[in-house]
C-alpha cells in the first residue's frame, strides 16, 4: 500500500467519478483505475461498486475512506507544525468547516478574534463532517464546526451550540411542492429523493432514511451524491428532491433551489463548534462565533433557524 494507491482512493471516493478523480490528480483514468485495482487486490476486498454508469463505495469502502482521510490530514498537519517548530515559528490554529453557513460565520469569527484578542495565525481547513471529525480526533485540526450528531459519544470532546434549524425538503423551480406553505411526509410519496452522503449540516442519512421507509417512502438509490454541491445541482437541474435542513439554505442559495418545511417528527440539526478538551488559543474563537450568532446578522445565509449564545466555560 503506497501514497498513489490511497490518493487515489480518496479523490474517487470524494468524486464518485473515475475521470473526475483522475482529472483532479493530473492522471489517466487508466492509471487511476490501476492504483484502485491494485489496491483493492491487496486489501482483499472491494472499496467501489463500480455499474456503467455510476460508482459508490462499498459498506467497507465507507468505513474505511474516513479512517485514510484522517490519517493523511495528521501526517500533513504533523508536517506543517515540525516545519514551524524547526523555523521557530508560532504554530497555528487551525480551523475545520464545510458548507457555506459555516464558511460564512468561520471567517466573521476568525476576523472578530484576532482583531480583538490577538488570535494566533490560523489556517482554514474544507472537508467533508466525517472527516473532519476524524481530523480533529487525530489533532490535524484544532476546532471545527459541525453537528451535534457528527461527535456524539466522542470522548473528551467540547461542544458549543451555535444555531438548530428544522427539517426541510429542497426542490427545482416549478415543482408542485410552490404551491404548498408545507408538505409532509405522505406527500413525498412517488417523489424522487436523492441519497446524499457527507452534506454539512444535514440530517443523518441513516436516521432519514429509516424514518422515510416506516412511512412507506423509498430514497432513490439510484441516485446517489457525494457531497452538499453535487446534491443541490442535481436537484436544481429537476433529478429529484433533498431531504435536509434549513442550515442547507445557503446551498440552495447557490444554486436556485428552493425550500420547503416538512413536518414530520425528525429531530432539528444543531450546528456549533467541537474542539478537544485542553486545547489551546481556541477560546477565542469561540467565543467570537457565539457573540457573532448572538448579533444574528442579516446578511448570514440562514433562515428559520434558532440561535444560542453561551460563553466558553
Amino acid at each position: 500500500m503506497n501514497h498513489r494507491q490511497l490518493d487515489c482512493f480518496l479523490a474517487v471516493a470524494e468524486c464518485l467519478n473515475f475521470s473526475h478523480a483522475a482529472k483532479r490528480l493530473y492522471l489517466s483514468q487508466a492509471a487511476v483505475s490501476q492504483q484502485i485495482q491494485s489496491l483493492e487486490k491487496e486489501l482483499g476486498f472491494s472499496l467501489f461498486a463500480r455499474t456503467r454508469h455510476s460508482v459508490e463505495l462499498t459498506e467497507a469502502g465507507r468505513y474505511f475512506y474516513p479512517q485514510v482521510a484522517g490519517s493523511k490530514a495528521f501526517f500533513n498537519a504533523a508536517v506543517a507544525r515540525a516545519q514551524a517548530i524547526a523555523h521557530k515559528e508560532q504554530p497555528r490554529t487551525i480551523v475545520g468547516y464545510d458548507g457555506p453557513l459555516a464558511e460564512y460565520w468561520v471567517g466573521k469569527a476568525l476576523k472578530k478574534a484576532g482583531t480583538e484578542r490577538g488570535l494566533s495565525p490560523y489556517a482554514l481547513k474544507r472537508a467533508t463532517l466525517p472527516k473532519l471529525t476524524a481530523m480533529l480526533i487525530d489533532g490535524a485540526v484544532d476546532a471545527i464546526v459541525t453537528t451535534d450528531v457528527e461527535i456524539r459519544g466522542i470522548s473528551d470532546m467540547k461542544f458549543r451550540a451555535l444555531c438548530s434549524a428544522s427539517p426541510c425538503v429542497f426542490y427545482p423551480k416549478g415543482h408542485r411542492f410552490e404551491r404548498m406553505r408545507y408538505v409532509s411526509v405522505d406527500d413525498l410519496q412517488g417523489e424522487r429523493i436523492l441519497t446524499a452522503y457527507n452534506v454539512p449540516h444535514s440530517l443523518a442519512p441513516s436516521n432519514t432514511a429509516s424514518y422515510l421507509q416506516e412511512h412507506g417512502v423509498l430514497p432513490d438509490t439510484a441516485v446517489s451524491v457525494p457531497d452538499g454541491d453535487t446534491a443541490f445541482m442535481a436537484v436544481s437541474i429537476g433529478m429529484g428532491i433533498f431531504v435536509a435542513s434549513h442550515l442547507c439554505d445557503g446551498f440552495a442559495v447557490r444554486h436556485g433551489v428552493e425550500s420547503v418545511d416538512l413536518q414530520c417528527d425528525l429531530d432539528n440539526v444543531v450546528m456549533g463548534i467541537a474542539w478537544k478538551a485542553g486545547s489551546n488559543n481556541i477560546d477565542a474563537f469561540v467565543n467570537s462565533a457565539l457573540k457573532l450568532f448572538e448579533g444574528k446578522e442579516k446578511d448570514a445565509p440562514i433562515s428559520n433557524a434558532r440561535i444560542y449564545a453561551s460563553d466558553v466555560d
